[in-house]
């Protein structure tokens, strides 16, 4: 942080952007991270590389909470806060939604509904 980010406090200071990766990044500047190994996990690692390969990103987040609320724990909630949030696309097991494609069916999208990281 600069000296003059150094000297806000409270949520001031919480604000600062500290990294590229928000979302992986927790308060206290330490992150959890996970690796995947080809021989353990194949599917999700051909996938996290594909990933890299399109965005130049090596870190995935698999974690899927929203700011102020608790850890999805229902295919509704998981729906709610995709539907509810910036992110454009969600992989579950098989199947990927691209919000974009998901038409009309949806126009009540919460988007900005929740706090962004």
């Amino acid at each position: 942080m600069t000296p003059e980010e150094e000297a806000l406090v409270r949520i001031d200071k919480l604000n600062v952007k500290r990294t590229d990766l928000p979302a992986v990044n927790h308060v206290d500047y330490s992150g959890r991270i996970q690796t995947v190994q080809e021989g353990m996990n194949p599917l999700d690692h051909h996938l996290f590389e594909a990933f890299e390969g399109r965005t130049g990103c090596p870190v995935v987040s698999t974690s899927f909470d929203v700011r102020s609320e608790p850890i999805v724990g229902s295919p509704d909630d998981t729906f709610h806060y995709f539907m509810g949030t910036d992110i454009e696309r969600l992989i579950v097991g098989n199947a990927i939604l691209h919000k974009e494609s998901l038409g009309a069916a949806l126009e009540e999208n919460d988007e900005a509904k929740y706090e962004r990281d």
